[in-house]
């Protein structure tokens, strides 16, 4: 049977960090004693429940997940311009969605950002407008080596939404694939399909898989296993790995779709100002009206090669910037004045007081 001990402690470890961006565990439940086992022979073999940890509670996220924000967008959508099929209640997978403010996605990949920076580092980063690197929000206790956490299954469906001042706060949750995984860019296989990294590769849903699961490099295991340990994605897990899915999840809300079936793609155009550097996924953002600035960092979230993919601080930085000039934009526009050295969220609180009258 299924033991959730293992994903509590997890959960735990994250939740003791204190973050706004985490779906915070209240209590993991009691492992199951052997004459409470007793009672559950209806589902099972009692002596396969005893020991586990069968029960998480966590706390309420009383508007859902992205998921549902992204199908409630499409149901809008249909309802004002008349696409839907009233026949059914069923909405096909490719119709589109009404579009989400570029701020508000901006604050979303914020949000985001702040969730696996606490799975990266054990800390949130806060951005610094005065340097080129954002600060740590807490410093660890002296002595503390922060193992990092792969989630493995981050998407909209396992990012939920809590109240916040002018957009949902996002909360990574639902840890029941994540591992503890030293950093390293080296693939973890060896001749055995039973090493972890094999195990790592079925983990996750297989519509949100990262290239370091889904490479074809994996196909070399067959027949020659030294070709596979020169991989430069196969089998390297990381980090990296919750910056591409918080890339993925982006590339949903910027699309308003729920399921995106994407092959990586050799791009013939800048990202971010430069020459890409090497294939990328989810060549239909380019039709979407959002800046280039925006398209261009959820672009390179999803470099196919981990290498090639923004840090966690680096991503924190960049978003920074991309809402300190999206409220300056949207400030221009409404003919506010905003001085360039004010603090963000008081620019935002005042952008939205207008936006809202």
């Amino acid at each position: 049977m299924y033991n959730l001990d293992a994903k509590g402690q997890i959960h735990e470890k994250l939740s003791k960090q204190d973050s706004k961006h985490i779906v915070r565990l209240i209590k993991k439940g009691a492992p199951i004693e052997p004459n409470e086992a007793t009672g559950l022979v209806d589902v099972g073999d009692p002596k396969d429940w005893e020991g586990k940890t069968k029960r998480l509670l966590t706390v309420y996220c009383g508007l859902g997940d992205m998921k549902r924000l992204i199908q409630s967008r499409q149901k809008l959508h249909s309802d004002l311009w008349g696409v839907r099929d009233k026949s059914h209640d069923k909405i096909p997978k490719e119709d589109p969605g009404l579009p989400f403010d570029e701020l508000t996605l901006w604050r979303f990949f914020d949000c985001l950002a702040d969730g696996i920076a606490v799975m990266s580092n054990g800390h949130e980063w806060v951005y610094n407008p005065n340097s080129k690197e954002p600060t740590p929000k807490v410093e660890l206790a002296p002595g503390t080596q922060w193992v990092p956490i792969v989630h493995f299954d981050i998407k909209p469906a396992n990012s939920h939404d809590t109240a916040h001042p002018h957009t949902p706060i996002l909360k990574i949750g639902c840890f029941g694939h994540s591992h503890q995984i030293p950093h390293s860019l080296k693939p973890r296989i060896t001749r055995s399909k039973r090493d972890l990294g094999w195990d790592y590769k079925k983990l996750g849903s297989a519509t949100f898989q990262t290239p370091e699961q889904m490479n074809s490099g994996w196909d070399n295991l067959k027949s020659n296993t030294t070709n596979l340990r020169d991989s430069q994605v196969a089998g390297i897990y990381g980090s990296h790995t919750n910056v591409w899915q918080v890339g993925l999840v982006m590339h949903h809300l910027a699309l308003t779709r729920t399921y995106l079936n994407m092959n990586p793609f050799e791009p013939d155009f800048k990202i971010g100002g430069d020459d890409a550097r090497g294939r990328t996924y989810g060549p239909r953002l380019r039709t979407t009206t959002y800046s280039d600035e925006l398209k261009s960092l959820i672009f390179e979230c999803l470099y196919e090669i981990p290498t090639n993919l923004p840090t966690t601080a680096e991503l924190k930085q960049r978003i920074g910037q991309g809402i300190i000039r999206r409220i300056h934009r949207i400030s221009e526009d409404l003919g506010i004045a905003v001085s360039q050295d004010l603090e963000r969220n008081k620019s935002e609180k005042l952008v939205a007081q207008y936006v809202q009258t």
